[in-house]
């Protein structure tokens, strides 16, 4: 298995070196057309002047109110980067039209796994973001099953184009899967949650999701 999303004789995502942010805004209530004017222009920034030392990212609106994405980066140094640069800009910015800290979703980490099939396509394809915690004790199993969950994926297949996944703390995984179309998005997650109500999941992680998101793709790059 190649563990890593590849881009000529590089890897363009390098498990143990490449590191992954997922990230999720909601606005307050009324404050929705702001918000998405001022993020989907704070997008289209970041894909004209990329911060140096990032590999991929995508961004999707859940909702009126929700702006979610993943990036993934070279390394802890262009994370930081980004985050001390355009990231801490848009924060205050942004700050005003945003509903809390407990609706917020900054999740970072060095990559665990991570395969391609084919780039994402911006108004095609569907990036979802979610996470778990898992059981005291459980950290092994849970990187057995999740390894073997996305190892099973075929070239062959066009539902997915790509997946990453993290371990950011103790206990927490993170992942983020960009698919082909929605319904394969919500197939995905109607079907874990039934894993984690009475199937392998239950055995391994301590209840639902700590946060599942996903929509069509609007603002796409794979800068370097």
């Amino acid at each position: 298995m190649i563990d890593s999303l590849s881009c000529g004789a590089r890897p363009r995502v390098e498990p143990g070196l490449s590191v992954q942010l997922n990230l999720a805004l909601e606005c307050k209530e009324g404050l929705h057309k702001e918000f998405g004017e001022f993020m989907r222009s704070w997008v289209k920034h970041i894909q004209e002047s990329p911060t140096k030392g990032t590999k991929v990212f995508a961004f999707a609106w859940a909702n009126g109110r929700r702006c979610l994405g993943t990036m993934v980066f070279d390394s802890e140094v262009s994370l930081q980067r980004f985050k001390d640069g355009p990231y801490a800009d848009m924060m205050r910015s942004v700050a005003p039209y945003l509903s809390g800290k407990e609706s917020t979703i900054d999740d970072y980490g060095r990559v665990l796994k991570s395969r391609s099939r084919k780039e994402i396509e911006d108004g095609l394809n569907y990036v979802r973001i979610w996470s778990y915690t898992c059981k005291e004790g459980k950290e092994n199993e849970m990187r057995e099953y999740w390894t073997k969950q996305f190892g099973d994926l075929q070239f062959a297949d066009i539902d997915w184009m790509m997946y990453s996944f993290m371990n950011p703390t103790p206990r927490t995984w993170c992942f983020a899967m960009a698919y082909r179309n929605g319904p394969l998005c919500e197939r995905a997650s109607i079907d874990e949650r039934k894993s984690v109500e009475s199937g392998p999941l239950s055995h391994l992680v301590t209840g639902e999701a700590a946060y599942d998101f996903f929509w069509s793709v609007e603002g796409v790059a794979y800068p370097h």
